[in-house]
Parts: structure tokens; C-alpha cells; sequence
């Protein structure tokens, strides 16, 4: 990973320092992707990371009916 705006260990870092119980922070889930956090320069990462929101919301409990076949890089009309 190369990018110097967001460095990679300063996130992981403060992730991991949140004043949290140990079992909680089991609940924490990371994705990393090659774009690092410019996820739309590439459209396999955006995919990617689009196929994980979906996967967490269903994972919450929550529904994404209402976002099936809907373009979620472009604007809703």
C-alpha cells in the first residue's frame, strides 16, 4: 500500500486503541484494498468494497432491497 495521505498503521493503530473491551474489539472487521482509500480509481476495488457494505448491512440484520440493481456510484434521481 502507497499512500502518504492516510498512512495505513496510524489508522490501524487508532483502531486499535479505542477504549473498548477486548471481546468488542473482536466485532471490529477490516478491508483492505489496493487502492487504499481512493477506491474509485479502480473499478475492481469499488466493486469490492461495494460487495462488503452490502455483506455488512445483511450481516446487521438490516435490508438492501431497496439498493438491488441500483448504480450506487451515481447519484438517484
Amino acid at each position: 500500500y502507497f499512500d502518504l495521505t492516510t498512512p495505513y498503521y496510524a489508522a490501524m493503530y487508532q483502531m486499535r486503541q479505542l477504549p473498548m473491551q477486548r471481546r468488542l474489539q473482536q466485532n471490529i472487521e477490516y478491508c483492505f484494498y489496493q487502492t487504499g482509500h481512493m477506491i474509485y480509481v479502480d473499478p475492481r476495488s469499488l466493486a469490492a468494497l461495494h460487495a462488503n457494505v452490502v455483506s455488512f448491512i445483511r450481516s446487521s440484520g438490516g435490508s438492501t432491497a431497496s439498493l438491488e440493481g441500483r448504480d450506487l456510484c451515481q447519484p438517484s434521481g
